[in-house]
């Protein structure tokens, strides 16, 4: 199931990414057992066999006691071989031929077992060492990202392994593939890249996820590393280093075999106490983030340290979504499952007093407009999409359409081509809609095999690339990944390249 994704912005990506490198502290702490683990497991496994249940399983499972029998049987088989007195008589060197070990077992001597110096010289080895130095450089092409890919970041979930992917889209051959993933420790809900690195000098932009998990914390991954067993920073989050009973000796205690602890989580300052559903970077303000929990509450987190500056609770109910402005640095969007304040505007620095709308079910999504930064959208979990004017909070909405039959988990409206929303649903279809003169219009529409939870537009040099994804047909295993995502040209519709001809897909190719 693939819950979230979205793009990687510009050429912000490195055309080759480097490789993990752990340090000596991490390789000592990779590599000491953990004590409290293995008590667990240990209550789970169980108990050892005694000396003589082991010899007894040993001997049914071998057949030890019928050991004679398969002897007389083997030489009944194999008459030259003495299997049983292990004799090196010269007789016996004579009936092998003069041969004696591998020889007597392979019956052709070491003939049969000899090598080749080169590999173009082995009549078994198919692919020789020129074919083998092409198929590298082909490796090697495929792992550098080249000017004209789009990068895409995708997290699913599969046999309970939760997994990031980064894609590259070749726009070129229109081919997807994953350039690599990363191991996630919890079902991911939400996603936001970001190009603040806060290692990196200021200015320096970088190439970071964030993502939001059922567990408390926000992780940061660099997308510009492979193979790293950790995120760059958590903000927030459960403090493993706290909470656990000490011994006199100032060691941790071991858990008891079978019990489990009672404790309650101690979390880092500032976190939150529940599952991250939203998460939204701030472009104008780049080391500021916002995140919405099921805790009800809304953080702002500053970096490079990862601090939370500001708590809000203006919400009564699980935030799902949050977003800020794209024009307006402190003025975030709020959306709660609370029906009297389903959505919420606040500025930052003054929330005393903020502004609310209600929503006729739980929300879905939230995106605002940026050619009309005074209107935003919002999703339902009845299939409505509805657009506000947050000037005029008192007002009936500027719009609201029916879009599908089941809940609208995700609306996404293009940052470069004006007018063009799109739109995807868990009744397995996606849609795009002409929103000109504030009356949407249905100009295309697509049924898929299953469900869909995200979708987005691609705002760099190819702004009609669409990007939709969910739950995957039922029965998928071996393409599963690829069925689960899906990059669409939208200029090849000519419902789309009609209405907007003037926007070129490929401007940079």
């Amino acid at each position: 199931m693939l819950s979230a994704l979205c793009w990687v912005q510009g050429t912000a990506a490195k055309s080759v990414p480097a490789k993990y490198e752990p340090t000596e502290e991490e390789l000592q702490k990779y590599s000491q057992p953990d004590e409290e683990q293995d008590a667990d497991d240990d209550a789970d496994e169980p108990q050892p066999m005694g000396t003589d249940d082991l010899e007894a399983e040993f001997d049914k499972k071998f057949r030890m006691d019928a050991y004679d029998d398969d002897d007389d049987a083997l030489d009944a088989a194999v008459p030259d071989a003495d299997v049983d007195s292990g004799s090196d008589d010269d007789d016996d060197e004579e009936s092998r031929g003069g041969q004696g070990g591998l020889a007597a077992v392979f019956g052709g001597g070491v003939k049969g077992l000899m090598y080749y110096a080169s590999n173009a010289d082995d009549p078994y080895i198919t692919l020789k060492d020129d074919d083998a130095d092409a198929e590298s450089d082909s490796d090697i092409d495929d792992y550098t990202i080249r000017p004209s890919d789009a990068l895409l970041v995708a997290v699913h979930t599969e046999d309970e392994l939760s997994h990031l992917d980064v894609y590259v889209y070749e726009q070129q051959e229109a081919n997807l593939y994953v350039h690599h993933d990363l191991l996630l420790p919890a079902f991911p809900l939400c996603l936001s890249w970001l190009d603040f690195h806060p290692s990196l000098p200021a200015g320096t932009p970088g190439n970071l996820v964030a993502v939001g998990t059922f567990l408390p914390g926000i992780e940061l991954w660099d997308l510009d590393v492979v193979d790293t067993p950790e995120p760059l920073l958590v903000l927030g989050g459960i403090n493993e280093q706290v909470g656990q009973p000490s011994a006199p000796d100032g060691k941790k205690k071991k858990k008891k075999k079978g019990k489990r602890s009672n404790a309650r989580p101690v979390y880092r300052e500032g976190s939150h106490t529940d599952a991250v559903l939203g998460v939204s970077w701030n472009a104008l303000n780049r080391s500021v983030l916002a995140s919405g929990s099921a805790d009800g509450t809304v953080k702002v987190w500053q970096l490079p340290g990862g601090e939370c500056v500001h708590t809000f609770s203006h919400h009564s109910s699980k935030v799902q979504a949050v977003q800020w402005h794209p024009a307006e640095a402190p003025v975030l969007l709020t959306g709660s499952f609370e029906r009297q304040r389903s959505v919420a505007l606040l500025d930052v620095r003054y929330p005393q007093s903020p502004l609310a709308w209600s929503l006729s079910a739980d929300i879905e999504a939230l995106q605002w407009n940026p050619h009309a930064p005074h209107q935003f959208v919002a999703s339902s979990e009845d299939g409505q999409v509805t657009c506000f004017d947050v000037r005029a909070p008192t007002k009936p909405p500027v719009w609201q359409i029916e879009a599908h039959t089941k809940a609208v988990s995700a609306v996404a409206i293009n940052a470069v081509v004006p007018e063009l929303m799109a739109t995807c649903s868990a009744d397995k279809s996606w849609k795009l809609w002409d929103l000109a003169q504030d009356q949407p219009k249905l100009i295309y529409s697509k049924k898929e095999q299953a469900a869909l939870y995200a979708a987005s537009f691609f705002h760099g040099s190819s702004p009609l690339l669409l990007a939709v994804g969910g739950q995957g047909p039922d029965g998928a295993t071996e393409n599963a990944s690829e069925e689960r995502l899906s990059v669409h040209d939208l200029s090849s519709l000519s419902a789309v390249a009609k209405r907007y001809a003037r926007h070129e897909v490929r401007a940079d190719v």
